[in-house]
């Protein structure tokens, strides 16, 4: 008895499970079989820490304190630095410039090979790790310096024809849990004309992916106006085909 009564209780509690939530379900969180290159990878990782790990994160420290030495002679690009920062990123901002973060990103690949890991408005991130040798950031260094020398010359340029795209974010307004939206009615309307609304789906720019708004929150004019900005400076919206959208009815 006790067992047909957990199972009546388990069919109750899933009873509202549709076949779209389902697979909306397995979409989001289903795995796929395990990798053993991973796996082996991660086991070589603890070996590598158990041994090596101590020198190895030591010299690491000291490149990348020797590589912030040396970009304390940029003129006209530079770091970004806050009090609690993360030093393995390094931050490159290009206020000065009048350069998206994305054209310089262009320019140091073109001129240097070196590929950034992400760049959007007037930044780009530069991901370093402790398999990097004092080489590569000596070369990243000269790259930068470099570049910097010949950035002086753009300052001095008349007005670009763009402006550089940036954003300030505020966290948006909860109105219903994600978990909560596929069950609701929906409806597609004009980006433009969605502030009020709550979001269907998650909204983002790209690069850097990261969410601006999500599924179940409201779309805040300033939302509006900061997506439409993006699009106009070449960013990919996520959550957005066509300068349409899909909110709740």
């Amino acid at each position: 008895m006790p067992a047909f009564t957990q199972t009546g209780v388990l069919h109750a509690r899933f009873q509202w499970v549709t076949k779209t939530q389902l697979e909306w379900a397995l979409q989001t969180y289903q795995s796929s079989s395990p990798s053993y290159l991973l796996m082996a990878s991660i086991d070589r990782c603890f070996h590598y820490l158990e041994q090596e790990g101590e020198a190895a994160f030591g010299r690491y420290v000291k490149n990348l304190e020797a590589f912030r030495e040396k970009m304390n002679t940029l003129k006209y690009l530079a770091l970004f630095e806050t009090p609690q920062k993360e030093i393995s990123k390094i931050v490159i901002t290009t206020d000065a410039v009048g350069v998206t973060g994305q054209e310089f990103a262009d320019i140091l690949y073109k001129d240097f090979q070196i590929e950034l890991e992400m760049s959007c408005g007037n930044y780009c991130i530069a991901m370093t790790s402790v398999c990097d040798e004092a080489a590569s950031f000596e070369r990243f260094a000269q790259a930068l310096l470099v570049l910097d020398g010949k950035m002086g010359k753009m300052v001095q340029k008349a007005e670009r024809s763009h402006s550089t795209f940036r954003y300030t974010w505020q966290q948006p307004e909860r109105v219903k849990y994600s978990f909560e939206v596929p069950t609701c009615d929906t409806e597609t309307i004009v980006l433009k004309k969605a502030a009020g609304r709550i979001a269907a789906k998650d909204i983002y720019l790209y690069p850097p992916g990261i969410p601006i708004i999500v599924a179940g929150e409201r779309i805040s004019e300033d939302i509006v106006t900061l997506l439409l900005a993006g699009q106009q400076a070449g960013y990919e919206v996520k959550g957005v085909d066509h300068g349409t959208t899909e909110v709740l009815r």
